[in-house]
Formats: C-alpha cells, sequence, structure tokens
C-alpha cells in the first residue's frame, strides 16, 4: 500500500537507518538476509516503527500495529523484484535482436516485455502482446 511505502521511505530517510538500506539497495536480497539475522539492528527497526506512547505505527498506519519485522523483510524483498524487473524489461527494450519475455509464474505464461526489434519484426507493438501468452 501507499502509506506502507512511504512510511518505509521515511525510515529509509532516517539518518542512523539510511546506511541500512543504502547496503540493501547496493546487495540486495543477500544483505538484506544477512541484516534481518541481525537481532539488534531488527530491534532498532522496531523501535523506530512503533511510536511507544500510543502504541500505534508511527507514518504507515494509524491502527494498531500488525507489521513485523518479516513484513519489512517482504516489503524490501518486493521492492527490490520491482526494481530489478523493470531494469530488466527497460534492457530488453534496447536490444537489437527480436525478444520477448514471459513469466512463467502467471497463468498461461503472459509476455510481459519485448525489444524494439521485436516489434520491427513481427509488426505488433508491445502494448498489443503485453499480457498475452505468445502462441
Amino acid at each position: 500500500g501507499g502509506r506502507m511505502h512511504d512510511g518505509l521511505l521515511a525510515l529509509e530517510r532516517d539518518p542512523e537507518l539510511s546506511p541500512i538500506f543504502e547496503k540493501i539497495k547496493q546487495g540486495g536480497a543477500e544483505v538484506a538476509l544477512q541484516l534481518y539475522q541481525n537481532e539488534e539492528l531488527m530491534q532498532k527497526l522496531s523501535k523506530k516503527m512503533f511510536d511507544n506512547s500510543s502504541n500505534k505505527l508511527t507514518g504507515l498506519y494509524a491502527q494498531s500495529p500488525k507489521l513485523d519485522v518479516l513484513d519489512l523483510a517482504r516489503m524490501v524483498f518486493q521492492m527490490e523484484e520491482t526494481l530489478v524487473l523493470r531494469a530488466t524489461l527497460d534492457a530488453i527494450r534496447t536490444l537489437p535482436f527480436a525478444v520477448t519475455l514471459a513469466d512463467p509464474s502467471i497463468e498461461d505464461c503472459p509476455l510481459i516485455g519485448c525489444s524494439e526489434a521485436f516489434e520491427e519484426l513481427s509488426g505488433y507493438e508491445q502494448s498489443e502482446v503485453l499480457g498475452r501468452n505468445c502462441r
């Protein structure tokens, strides 16, 4: 959700935590897993996330706290996956040969990207093939 993302951005801007988020951006999932195993760091993150005086999440949700460190780790991994996918799709667009990329994790394995060379070769625009199986 948007508020969760905004809350993570606020944590990322925190002077004490920003170097940690930068390490995750640079090192990806492997670094995130290593940091996740640091109990002291996870407690620090939890304390920053929760406003102890009102027992509410600061900037994340205005309800009783249900977010835990596992939720935060999932959010980081989802953000990383999204960035990697976007970079991959952007790179495929500019390849000098015809390429399509399908997602086998989605039913019927639809196309999620194609190169401009594919558009030229096939005559199909990207908007016509995305979300469709290439059969």
